[in-house]
């Protein structure tokens, strides 16, 4: 009867010391018109249509993986593509699947379990399109 009662607190307590991480992926708006955004998301297959005016930022979707791994997330492992264009159709010409063009920032907000808190940000300018 002992060993039946703390099974469940012990099955708990071990599921609570995996950690976690939370990847937030997001684009900003950094050129001075207006810019369209679809991309299709591989865990979902979802598809994203947004419009970004100038100067504006939003959270493209958010991520989350057990076991508190700080790695970071590759841009290809979220979306399949990505296409950006201005409204006088000019495509952007930066490869977004390459990490070193998305600003990063990593967080372990906590210890024992592991909890770590990753942004992932594609500012996109001026310079960005042909």
């Amino acid at each position: 009867m002992i060993i039946k009662g703390l099974i469940i607190p012990v099955i708990v307590l071990l599921a609570s010391c995996k950690g976690s991480v939370n990847r937030e992926w997001s684009l900003e708006n950094a050129s001075s018109s207006t810019i369209e955004v679809t991309a299709a998301l591989v865990a979902t297959s979802d598809t994203i249509f947004e419009i970004f005016e100038p100067g504006e930022w939003r959270i493209l979707t958010i991520t989350s993986e057990d076991w508190g791994n700080s790695e970071p997330q590759m841009a290809w492992e979220v979306f399949s593509y990505m296409h950006i264009i201005r409204t006088d159709s000019s495509t952007y010409k930066i490869n977004w699947t390459e990490n070193r063009n998305w600003d990063r920032f990593f967080e372990q907000t906590k210890h024992r379990p592991d909890h770590f808190e990753q942004t992932y940000r594609l500012i996109v300018k001026d310079a960005d399109f042909e």
